[in-house]
């Protein structure tokens, strides 16, 4: 879904988690202004959509939330009402695919 950066520091500290707050231009921030979470050593952009903690990314000219922000990021949803959570909860689609090598690997293993 489409999303934007927030542009100013205004989730309150409760839900931030170990997030930091970064302005473009700055020695430490990323390739634009808001929140960053630190994932084993890698910033990962993540913005707070309606109270719900979405990883985010560029697409073409705008950004989208390609994923709920995973649970090792320690950020703390604080969903408006109306949203239906569990559902949101069992809608999560997996990070990653199986690379072809694994998928090759597997078909291999089930011909023999």
């Amino acid at each position: 879904m489409e999303a934007m950066p927030e542009q100013t520091d205004s989730v309150p500290a409760e839900f931030t988690g170990n997030t930091r707050y970064l302005v473009s231009g700055t020695p430490e921030a990323g390739p634009w202004t808001g929140y960053y979470a630190n994932y084993r050593g890698v910033k990962i952009a993540v913005s707070n959509i309606y109270g719900v903690w979405f990883e985010i990314r560029r697409r073409g000219t705008g950004f989208e939330a390609h994923r709920r922000a995973r649970r090792e990021l320690g950020l703390t949803d604080d969903p408006l009402t109306g949203i239906d959570y569990d559902r949101l909860h069992t809608t999560e689609e997996p990070l990653t695919r199986p690379s072809s090598r694994a998928s090759l690997t597997a078909a291999a293993t089930t011909r023999r």
